[in-house]
């Protein structure tokens, strides 16, 4: 689990270009959609339109109850738009739903 803190240091590190981030493909992001210097919407954007990134399993986390908001992310093929309320704050339900989620997919051998 890697943490950035914007839309432009996450695509550098997708992107491979990071200085100290190399991630193995393939991708499973979780995306808050309001994040400086490159809002979440204008990265998932972004993914969905480069051939090497595409594929990637994106899970937004976020405030926004903006149905524009949840439209577009939908839109952008997202695997699930969760609301931070719903999960009262504990991190875990988000671990766990990963660790299932990882269990359970069958992953391409190369991406």
């Amino acid at each position: 689990l890697f943490h950035v803190v914007d839309g432009v240091e996450a695509l550098d590190v997708l992107h491979g270009t990071h200085h100290t981030i190399v991630l193995p493909h393939p991708y499973l992001i979780l995306l808050d959609i309001n994040i400086p210097r490159m809002s979440g919407l204008e990265l998932l954007q972004v993914i969905r339109q480069e051939t090497q990134l595409r594929r990637s399993v994106v899970f937004v986390i976020t405030t926004s109850k903006n149905e524009r908001d949840i439209s577009t992310a939908y839109n952008y093929q997202v695997a699930g738009y969760i609301l931070k309320d719903k999960i009262s704050y504990d991190f875990a339900d988000i671990a766990l739903l990963l660790v299932r989620y990882q269990s359970l997919v069958e992953w391409p051998q190369s991406a």
